[in-house]
């Protein structure tokens, strides 16, 4: 593994370099993050799966995973989450096809922890691609939309 100190908005990857691009607990934290996913396409190979884990904008993720966070864990960071940059999976979804990112399928986890699935209308096709459907890119999203 090769870890590099990078900018998100301007990853220094040629364009279609990786066949999996993550983002983990990441896109709550930026400003743009559609410029992320834009990016993350970017260097995304065709075919390339794109996974990404964040918390949905909601009343209930703002208590638990703000303030519970702040109640509960020592030393946590001021600011360490901010609601207003929580997002929907609406607004990801959208900046995941301005991308040119088809979804396959979200993933989302309720209040209980039970994983909560939502068809997608933009998905097409079964996985893996077919060879008329390797050209577009894909974006496979775990999206844990967390409360």
């Amino acid at each position: 593994m090769d870890y590099r100190v990078a900018d998100a908005y301007v990853l220094p990857f040629d364009d279609g370099c990786f066949d999996v691009v993550t983002c983990m607990d990441f896109l709550e934290h930026v400003e743009e993050p559609a410029r992320v996913v834009a990016e993350a396409a970017r260097v995304l190979a065709p075919g390339g799966l794109f996974f990404f884990h964040t918390f949905n904008r909601n009343w209930l993720a703002g208590l638990i995973i703000i303030q519970a966070v702040e109640w509960f864990v020592p030393n946590t960071p001021d600011h360490l989450h901010v609601l207003r940059l929580f997002i929907t999976p609406e607004e990801l979804q959208g900046h995941c096809e301005a991308a040119g990112l088809r979804t396959r399928e979200q993933v989302g986890g309720g209040p209980t922890g039970a994983p909560v699935r939502s068809s997608n209308p933009c998905s097409s096709g079964g996985w893996p691609p077919t060879s008329a459907s390797s050209s577009r890119r894909r974006c496979t999203c775990p999206t844990w939309a967390s409360p």
